[in-house]
């Protein structure tokens, strides 16, 4: 077999995750890959989201309402409690523009693009505020940044990716919203009122906003385009209206903790108990003065235990091997393979990298009842 480049472990990943939904195969992440710890889980949505052009930006972009693609990731904490002020870090999102859009730039000599991703509405359910801006947070206080340096033509529509700065992909945190009480949902569900209007197009403050400048030359040096005389090709500003039912984030309110705290200094001895609900706040204090007793000895530290989460699947135990252990696919949940009655093929990372696989047809050469077609097939 010719031997070819081992690609990065995020590309392997990002050009496959299709074709593990399509075949049932499970990959394990590599250790120490960015997987969700314990106390928090990810959310990812993607919707299409209906969207116009401002005037102005020319006839192949000039086609009425268009589709538009989004897709949201986040980091949820595994437990919010009542009153907490939650922030949703590690958020990002990809938009997709319609691919007669992204032709259209590309015959007007776009080479490189800036702009920004300037308003998201999100209605609240169970915290305060009911509404926020889901584009902009205290890193990102006038949008978020999108940036392409170099464009050329692809069969594919143009995609970025917010934030992104210098050429960098970047994060941001979404909020914060101040929980409400015990049992209620915690949603972030995307807003329905038109991001625009016929003949007026975009509406400020409503459904989905963002703008993009392109520029003739493609830009190598910081990632921002100069504004030159001559150089600006076209400035497009668009209005989205998101489909309804599209939740980003749902999670349950937890009751706050309770905490009870004993101090002994020989006599007298104090218990406190605290008990909060959403209402009130006890505190019981009780003193006995009836008895002098030394004081207890101390009670050895007691190791606590490591608790794994379900939702969790660790590969470090199978780093550098073919063989995989445990997977969620199948039952949702972490499972020892040898306990899943379904037929599931496992890939591993180290796999990968043996085998050089850059895509689908790479992989499914190796794999049983997986045929590839061409020179490189197996049939």
């Amino acid at each position: 077999m010719p031997t070819r480049g081992l690609p990065t472990r995020a590309g392997v990943f990002a050009s496959i995750a299709t074709m593990a939904a399509m075949f049932g195969v499970a990959f394990l992440a590599p250790a120490g890959s960015g997987a969700a710890r314990p106390d928090t889980q990810t959310t990812e949505k993607t919707f299409e989201a209906e969207c116009e052009v401002d005037p102005g930006g020319g006839p192949p972009l000039e086609q009425g309402p268009a589709k538009m693609k989004f897709t949201f990731h986040a980091v949820v904490p595994a437990v919010i409690r009542e009153g907490e002020e939650v922030n949703f870090s590690g958020a990002r999102a990809e938009i997709t523009l319609p691919k007669l859009w992204s032709d259209g730039l590309y015959v007007f000599g776009v080479r490189s693009a800036i702009g920004k991703e300037t308003y998201m509405e999100v209605d609240v359910s169970g915290a305060t505020p009911t509404g926020i801006d889901g584009f902009r947070s205290s890193e990102y206080t006038e949008g978020l940044p999108i940036e392409k340096r170099s464009i050329a033509y692809e069969t594919e529509p143009m995609t970025f990716k917010a934030p992104t700065v210098g050429g960098t992909e970047k994060e941001y945190s979404l909020g914060p919203v101040l929980a409400g009480k015990a049992g209620e949902e915690l949603t972030l569900k995307l807003g329905t009122r038109a991001g625009y209007e016929s003949g007026i197009r975009t509406v400020e403050n409503q459904g989905l906003q963002s703008w993009i400048t392109g520029y003739r030359a493609p830009n190598f040096e910081g990632g921002v385009a100069e504004d030159r005389y001559g150089d600006r090709v076209e400035h497009l500003r668009t209005g989205c209206t998101a489909p309804a039912g599209v939740v980003l984030i749902e999670t349950e309110i937890q009751p706050k903790a309770t905490t009870t705290t004993t101090t002994t200094t020989g006599s007298p001895t104090t218990t406190t108990t605290t008990t909060p609900s959403a209402t009130t706040t006890t505190t019981t204090t009780t003193t006995t003065t009836t008895t002098t007793a030394p004081a207890a000895a101390a009670a050895p530290d007691a190791e606590e235990p490591t608790v794994l989460s379900p939702f969790v699947v660790d590969a470090s135990e199978d780093k550098g091997s073919y063989k995989a252990n445990s997977t969620l696919a199948g039952t949702r949940v972490r499972t020892d393979l040898k306990d899943v009655a379904s037929a599931i093929t496992v890939v591993t990372a180290q796999f990968l990298q043996d085998t050089g696989a850059k895509n689908a047809s790479d992989l499914l050469v190796y794999t049983p009842s997986t045929e590839v077609a061409g020179l490189r097939g197996n049939f």
